[in-house]
């Protein structure tokens, strides 16, 4: 599958209808953990992580089996984490459109103002409730990298190893804006995707 970890975003929800998740998803998403949050300073201090360091387009594209899955995150102003999966790549093999999760919850990751982090992901949209999920997240490259590492509790990567760490960097993208992901995916584009 697509995203690993706190990342689960467009990948496992399209077309689903959220009231009939799989188990597997939902038992994923209610790992309960705190966010270690630290910044990128050298010589071993630890700069605070701020809630503007981590607004913007992240790129969380992967590559499968040689395979490009073009995918993006953009992280607002209040931690909201708005997914965009494009389902017109050779992974997906849907219709040139960018996938949002339009209408559902979503999760946010939110730092206070001490620089402590909180991954709040959606486990239940009847009544919508989160949970939190321990990661650590550095904010690299001068703010141009975000770095997350997750525990692999559910084996996302399937190796058969559940005391690892998910381990992934997502470069930040300068060169677009959400409103160039266009057009965003209908209905009927979502039940074309050929990987569901």
């Amino acid at each position: 599958m697509g995203r690993r970890g706190p990342l689960i975003v467009a990948d496992e929800r399209k077309g689903l209808d959220m009231k009939n998740l799989p188990t597997k998803l939902l038992a994923a998403l209610a790992v309960v953990v705190t966010l270690a949050a630290c910044g990128g300073g050298g010589g071993g201090s630890k700069a605070s992580l701020k809630q503007s360091d981590i607004v913007g387009l992240w790129d969380t594209s992967e590559v499968e089996n040689n395979v490009k899955d073009e995918a993006y995150i953009y992280i607002d102003e209040n931690g909201v984490i708005h997914p965009f999966d494009y389902v017109g790549d050779a992974f997906d093999r849907g219709p040139n459109c960018y996938f949002t999760d339009p209408g559902i919850p979503k999760d946010q990751l939110i730092i206070d103002s001490s620089g402590a982090a909180t991954w709040l992901t959606v486990v239940s949209l009847s009544p919508i409730q989160y949970a939190e999920i321990k990661v650590t997240v550095e904010v690299l490259n001068g703010g141009n990298s975000l770095h997350i590492i997750s525990p692999d509790y559910w084996d996302w990567d399937e190796d058969g190893n559940l005391a690892e760490n998910n381990d992934e960097t997502y470069p930040r993208i300068t060169n677009l804006v959400t409103d160039d992901l266009q057009p965003i995916c209908t209905e009927d584009d979502i039940s074309q995707i050929g990987r569901l």
